[in-house]
């Protein structure tokens, strides 16, 4: 496993976490648009 992977593994968990407690506290749809923006965006990179 490189470093840069190690890096990315533990940036999208990193996100992950706080998009699922700022969901969690402010439950608006906007936050869920938001997230739904960076899983789009984590797919995309991971694909490139």
């Amino acid at each position: 496993m490189s470093c840069k992977y190690l890096f990315d593994k533990t940036w999208s968990f990193v996100l992950c976490n706080v998009l699922f407690i700022e969901m969690n506290y402010y439950k608006t749809e906007s936050k869920m648009k938001i997230c739904y923006l960076f899983v789009v965006f984590l797919i995309v990179k991971k694909s490139n």
